[in-house]
């Protein structure tokens, strides 16, 4: 599968401290925005 550069606005802080959540989950704040892609779109998740 291809991947591509999605560029986002977000508050500096809530980014901080998403990332510091995710890192005691041991994820990356990209790994959990492309769980969280894959689990919203039909075709990915198998739900079509």
């Amino acid at each position: 599968m291809a991947s591509i550069n999605v560029s986002i606005r977000m508050d500096a802080e809530l980014r901080e401290q998403a990332e510091q959540v995710f890192s005691q989950l041991g994820m990356t704040l990209n790994g959990t925005i492309n769980l969280f892609l894959w689990q919203c779109t039909p075709i990915c998740s198998g739900q079509e």
